[in-house]
Formats: C-alpha cells, sequence, structure tokens
C-alpha cells in the first residue's frame, strides 16, 4: 500500500525549511503546492488523519510536538504541549490522527535528506535507489523558534496569479471538456463573455485534456475568470459516502495542484446515478465530498452542479452542505429556499470548442459564485 501524492504534505515552519521542503516534494513527485507554511492549518491536518505530515526541520517538528512558542491552533492549547505523537518512519499507509512524520536532521542536508526518503517512500513503498540510508531525526524540544506562518524565499510554482471574487449576477461564460487554448481564450473574451468553467480529474492526479496550470494561466491572462468542476464517472455509477472522500480529497488535489488558491468554488458534477441508489448513499457521498473540498489545506467552496438523475428532491438539496448551487441544462428541482447560483442552457460550438453556456445570478439568499478572477 502506498499514499497518493495528494495526500501528503510537507510543513515548514521557517523560510530556509521551506525551500528543503520544496526540494523533497521534487524528489517524490509531490505538486509543491503540498508544501505548507501555516501552523494553524499543520494542526488541522494533523489532527484530521487523511493526510500524511511530514515535519521539514527542527521548528516544525518542535511546534507539533510542542508548540513550545504557544502559536494559535484550533484546540485553543496552550504553550508546551499538543496531542500528536511522532510515527515510526518511514511510512507508506496513513499514519492516522494526531500523528506525523519528523524530518528534522542534524543540519540543512541532513534534513532534506530525511524529507526526501520519507516522501519518496509514502509514494513508492520503496526508497530511491542507491538512497536508503539517512540520519536519525532530531528529538523534538521544547524550543520556541520559526513562525507561525513562515514565509518562502522562492516562489512555490503552479499558483495562479488571481484574486477569489463573488461572480455577481448576469455575468455570462461557458462550461467545457475541451482543452482552451489561448486563441480560443482571446475568442472567447472578445465575444464578451466573462468567465470559463473547465475539468479536473476524478483520479489522483490530472489526466490527458484535464485542465493544467499553462492552460489555467492562458485563460486568466485572456482576462476570463476562471472556476473549476470535477468530472463525473459514466452514467448508471453508484455513489458511496467512501467515493465522496476520496473523490473529493482527489477534486481538491487536483485543484490546488493546477493553481487555484483557498476559497473559490469547486464544484461537484452530480448526475447519472444508477436507479434505485439508496437515498442516504447520494447524500453521504454529497456531504462527504464538500467536507473533503472544504478542508485544511485545501480550504476551498464545495458548488453542486445539479443534472439528471440525481434522484433528490428540492429540500434534500437544499440540506445538502453546499452553499452554492449550479442548475443543469435538465429538468431538476430547485433547492428549496436557495435556489441556483449558476444556470446552464444548451450545448453550443465556437472558439474551436463545443461548450455548454452559463449564466450567474444571485440565489433566494444573496449567494453567488466565487471564482478566480483574472489579476
Amino acid at each position: 500500500m502506498t499514499i497518493s501524492a495528494t495526500n501528503i504534505l510537507l510543513y515548514a515552519a521557517t523560510a530556509n525549511d521551506c525551500q528543503l521542503a520544496l526540494g523533497a516534494a521534487a524528489v517524490a513527485g509531490i505538486a509543491a503546492t503540498n508544501v505548507i507554511r501555516d501552523f494553524e492549518t499543520a494542526w488541522e491536518v494533523v489532527a484530521d488523519g487523511t493526510y500524511l505530515v511530514i515535519a521539514v526541520g527542527d521548528d516544525a517538528n518542535n511546534a507539533l510536538y510542542y508548540n513550545p512558542c504557544g502559536w494559535t491552533n484550533p484546540d485553543g492549547s496552550p504553550a508546551g504541549e499538543t496531542p500528536f505523537e511522532t510515527v515510526a518512519s518511514p511510512v507508506d499507509s496513513l499514519p492516522g490522527a494526531n500523528y506525523y512524520e519528523n524530518a528534522a536532521g542534524p543540519d540543512n542536508l541532513g534534513t532534506i535528506e530525511i524529507a526526501a526518503a520519507f516522501a519518496y517512500y509514502a509514494v513508492n513503498g520503496h526508497f530511491l535507489e542507491g538512497y536508503s540510508s539517512y540520519p536519525t531525526p532530531s528529538t523534538p524540544s521544547d524550543t520556541c523558534a520559526g513562525s507561525a506562518s513562515a514565509a518562502c524565499p522562492c516562489s512555490i510554482p503552479g499558483t495562479l496569479s488571481g484574486t477569489v471574487e463573488s461572480g455577481g449576477a448576469n455575468a455570462t461564460g461557458l462550461d467545457t471538456d475541451d482543452v482552451i487554448s489561448s486563441t480560443s481564450a482571446g475568442e472567447i473574451a472578445t465575444a464578451g463573455l466573462t468567465f470559463v468553467i473547465r475539468y479536473v480529474s476524478l483520479e489522483s492526479a490530472e489526466q490527458s485534456g484535464d485542465l493544467t496550470s499553462d492552460e489555467a494561466a492562458n485563460i486568466l491572462a485572456a482576462g476570463l475568470a476562471l472556476m473549476p468542476v470535477q468530472h463525473v464517472a459514466e452514467p448508471g455509477w453508484t455513489p458511496t459516502s467512501a467515493l465522496g472522500t476520496t473523490n473529493g480529497q482527489n477534486a481538491a488535489g487536483n485543484v490546488r495542484s493546477v493553481g487555484f488558491p483557498s476559497g473559490v468554488n469547486v464544484w461537484l458534477d452530480l448526475e447519472g446515478i444508477a436507479e434505485g441508489t439508496a437515498t442516504p448513499a447520494i447524500i453521504d457521498y454529497c456531504n462527504n465530498w464538500a467536507a473533503a473540498v472544504r478542508a485544511a489545506p485545501y480550504s476551498f467552496s464545495p458548488g453542486l452542479y445539479v443534472g439528471y438523475d440525481t434522484f433528490l428532491s428540492a429540500d434534500q438539496l437544499a440540506q445538502l452542505d453546499f452553499q452554492h448551487y449550479w442548475e443543469s441544462e435538465s429538468s431538476v428541482p430547485s433547492p428549496t429556499g436557495r435556489g441556483y447560483q449558476m444556470v446552464q442552457t444548451g450545448s453550443e460550438s465556437g472558439y474551436g470548442i463545443t461548450y455548454d453556456p452559463d449564466a450567474t445570478q444571485y440565489d433566494e439568499l444573496s449567494g453567488t459564485v466565487q471564482w478566480l478572477a483574472p489579476s
């Protein structure tokens, strides 16, 4: 058993250790955006147990083990104590809630050797050939150093340039499964459209034809806002609570790998469910997906695309753990007391792609979509 690269986070509490963490992530094929530098975020994900967290350097290790500086944390715990323990390393399965890996070495070289070894082993189930030995990790100490929100002197690649903004009403755009070239993006903008929605993978990594960082950058450079939606399985699929968690984690990891910041809407495409699927299973799938997308370290804002054969009533839709709803071109119920923030119509061809037109609106609670707007 191994751990998906999207479920591995490297935590650094200093600018220097951030650089080491980026190097270790690169060795293991882990996205640079999975290097985190915020103590509260690190606390949340270690406590949750759905990610392997590798503490890179003494200051990160000390912070998670003792919190000697008394940094603000979700539990409100005082300085000198945390609920966390180090796990016997290396591991290639999730260690569970409140456990993390200690990758604090005797010096910079030792730290990156440990961090790279642990990260590579977690993803592959074995060490990189020729690199099966590493220094003994340092013992945590109750010494205050580092920063609760560390800077990183080298830029983290894959971070898109833009700001998360409310889409408001009467904005027109499109969603498409086709790759949008820079030429197509320019044509879409020239036609007066203001936003695009593109697909990310159900798998733990982006597949051919899915949204990439380069494509996203081209869309934003054309002056268009952007939101991601996750692919749906072939018609007749069966949702479960576990699948909701897995697909939600994959969606969040892929969206972050493209470079989206926290707060942007990530859309669940709900349609084509197998007839006879129990309603509680559908509800659990949706809520678990939303929880995974909303969870630290990603902290995206989940949205629900309501397509055909969802087998949920207006009341059941409204009771899901979503605050953003997108109406498909199919005849579907409207979430009771909320309604839709975006409406899809028809299917058209143009700009070198096949697409569905979309328009934004305020819902009954004055809610609106949250997209990444160009800088």
